[in-house]
């Protein structure tokens, strides 16, 4: 297998172990009900779909395993400032799309009202953003 071949076998198995384990931590308590600010998730997963997934999602892992071993495939190792940076450079992306101007251009006409409202707001958690992000990459 060539290096390119490689490279995007052991990229793709690293996204799909990311989701793996997300679903793992989503699965872990059968009771869970999470209610984030704009987001709630409501458990309607009986105990033995629950089970069955849990064990599907451990098979794939180890599948996941035995093609790193057999393809001598590397572990990434990524340091925890990378990934962070990584978070805040896609909410950084979708923040500038928020813009007033940047969302009547893409979805239509705003209102006056509509603008001046919705703009502070978006520059707040641009100016947010900034902070987090050179508190990061400062140290």
């Amino acid at each position: 297998m060539n290096e390119n071949h490689r490279r995007t076998l052991s990229t793709s198995l690293r996204i799909i172990e990311r989701y793996l384990n997300m679903i793992d931590r989503e699965l872990a308590s059968e009771n869970i009900t999470r209610s984030l600010i704009l987001t709630s998730t409501i458990n309607d997963i009986d105990h033995e779909t629950r089970k069955r997934i849990l064990e599907s999602t451990a098979s794939m892992l180890e599948g996941i395993k035995r093609i790193k071993e057999e393809f001598k495939l590397e572990k990434d190792e990524m340091p925890l400032k990378r990934l962070l940076c990584s978070l805040l450079a896609e909410i950084k992306v979708i923040l500038e799309e928020l813009k007033p101007e940047k969302m009547e251009k893409a979805y239509g006409h705003l209102s006056e009202a509509d603008r001046k409202q919705l703009k502070p707001h978006i520059l707040n958690l641009l100016e947010l953003w900034e902070e987090a992000y050179q508190t990061l990459v400062s140290r």
